[in-house]
C-alpha cells in the first residue's frame, strides 16, 4: 500500500513537472529552435487563413493548372484538393461554350499582351456538371524578377443573386405582358370623395 501511494505521488509529481515544461515553451516555434518546424507552422497557418475565407481562393500556373485551392473552392467544386492540384482549370471546370475564349484571355494576360482584368464574372462547372456563377477578383503572380508566373484569384459564388434577379425580371415581364394583353385590364385611377359621390348620383 505504501508503494502504491509513493507511485501515485511520483506520477502526480511527474505530471506537474511536464505541465510546467509545456507551459514554459513558446507557443510559436522560433526560427532559432527549429527552422523546419517554424516554416511548417507558417505554412499550416497560411493554409488555415485560406480555409476560413468565405470565398474561393485559387492559384494557377502559366499553363492554367491549379497550384492552390482552398477549402471553399474544393467544397464548391465537389472535389478534394488532392484531386484538384495539377488539373487544368479551363479544361476541367469551365463550360465548353466559354472555354476557348477564357483560355485566350488568360494566355494574353500571362504573356503581358493585355492589362490585367481585376474583376469578371463567369460560370464554372461543379462535379455533377451543374453551373455556378462566380464573381472573380484577380491579380498576377510574379517571380523575384517580375516575370508573370501565374494568377491568384478570389471568387464569390453569386449564383443565388443572379437567379433572384433573373426571376424578378421574368416576373415583371409576365406582369407587363398580362396588363398589355388582358381585355379586362383597366387603368387604376385614384378618385377623390367628391368624384365618387358625383359618379354614384
Amino acid at each position: 500500500m505504501n508503494n502504491l501511494k509513493k507511485t501515485s505521488a511520483q506520477l502526480i509529481e511527474e505530471v506537474e513537472r511536464l505541465r510546467e515544461q509545456l507551459l514554459s515553451r513558446p507557443l510559436v516555434p522560433s526560427a532559432k529552435s527549429n527552422e523546419i518546424n517554424g516554416s511548417q507552422w507558417e505554412k499550416d497557418m497560411g493554409r488555415q487563413y485560406l480555409d476560413i475565407a468565405g470565398v474561393i481562393i485559387l492559384a494557377l500556373n502559366r499553363k492554367g493548372e491549379i497550384t492552390l485551392i482552398n477549402k471553399k473552392g474544393c467544397e464548391l467544386l465537389g472535389y478534394s484538393d488532392k484531386d484538384l492540384i495539377g488539373k487544368n482549370w479551363f479544361d476541367c471546370f469551365l463550360p465548353v461554350r466559354i472555354r476557348e475564349d477564357v483560355k485566350t484571355v488568360f494566355s494574353r494576360l500571362i504573356t503581358g499582351e493585355i492589362e490585367p482584368i481585376h474583376y469578371h464574372i463567369n460560370p464554372i462547372l461543379e462535379k455533377g456538371g451543374s453551373e455556378r456563377i462566380i464573381a472573380w477578383y484577380n491579380t498576377l503572380k510574379k517571380d523575384e524578377l517580375g516575370a508573370t508566373i501565374g494568377i491568384i484569384s478570389s471568387g464569390e459564388d453569386i449564383t443565388s443573386q443572379k437567379q433572384a434577379v433573373a426571376a424578378l425580371r421574368e416576373s415583371e415581364e409576365r406582369y407587363k405582358t398580362l396588363i398589355r394583353t388582358s381585355p379586362d385590364a383597366a387603368p387604376v385611377t385614384r378618385y377623390s370623395d367628391k368624384d365618387v359621390d358625383r359618379l354614384l348620383k
